[in-house]
């Protein structure tokens, strides 16, 4: 299944349209007193802060639960032919979500390709597998062992590269911050940042805010509910976070190692 002849889209239209939802999902009810409204475009980096709601969310996105009221629509994928063909381009990450252990790194990532017998342009399961480690710097010696045999971390990175595997347009990132040590950081920021080059709509909740403010474009002020630029979130925290911010941002930056 190869994406070229599918995503002939115009580019004013949104990935995703969220208008007020409310439903239930196997971990919980999002209820109308959030108001998620707002619009997320391609390449864009939004982020939430407020916990657990984000998570709900982010399962009724995926069709994970049905709406009571309120819509989710996905403009920019109108014109994708089958059902298969939309949930391909939705790439989640989540942080408890496990590995197979009796698959390799490079097998649990190929696995969602395989399934799919998906393809982009010249690039089979294998080399997409290939690429995604590589973009999470995964080491190339690390790539057939079992996920028991490498580190949490390791662990953690493969679940981001098997997010996106598939090419996905839209990526849903569950509290990626708490797969990084605090040291690794820019590593986490250098692949999000990738994701904005790929054109992908990323969507991430996390309690790090400091991160979030530094990799995102915009963030859901739940206070205010409403979707706010960086500047605008920190016009309303001070002065003292902007600078914070600003700094930690350019730490990221400077820290991060080009693949």
């Amino acid at each position: 299944m190869d994406w070229s002849e599918d995503v002939t889209v115009e580019p004013s239209s949104p990935t995703i349209a969220v208008r007020y939802p409310v439903g239930t999902t196997n971990l919980g009810t999002l209820g109308p007193e959030f108001n998620y409204n707002f619009d997320v475009y391609a390449g864009q980096i939004i982020g939430f802060l407020e916990g657990k709601n984000p998570t709900l969310l982010f399962r009724l996105i995926l069709g994970l639960g049905p709406l009571a009221s309120g819509s989710i629509e996905f403009p920019a994928l109108a014109s994708l032919r089958t059902q298969e063909n939309f949930y391909i381009n939705l790439g989640l990450a989540q942080r408890e979500k496990g590995l197979l252990s009796n698959l390799s790194l490079v097998e649990n990532i190929e696995l969602p390709a395989r399934y799919h017998n998906f393809t982009w342009g010249e690039l089979g399961p294998d080399e997409l597998a290939h690429k995604a480690l590589r973009e999470i710097m995964i080491p190339e010696e690390l790539w057939n062992g079992r996920p028991d045999h490498v580190a949490w971390e390791i662990r953690k990175r493969v679940l981001l590269a098997r997010g996106v595997v598939c090419c996905p347009k839209i990526v849903l990132l569950e509290d990626p911050t708490n797969m990084f040590p605090w040291e690794k950081l820019p590593d986490l920021f250098r692949w999000i940042k990738l994701q904005k080059q790929e054109q992908r709509t990323t969507l991430l909740c996390t309690e790090n805010i400091p991160f979030a403010l530094s990799v995102c474009d915009a963030i859901w002020n739940a206070e205010t509910q409403s979707l706010q630029t960086i500047d605008q979130y920190l016009d309303i925290k001070g002065p003292e976070w902007n600078t914070f911010v600003t700094q930690m941002r350019k730490q990221l930056e400077n820290s991060c190692v080009s693949i």
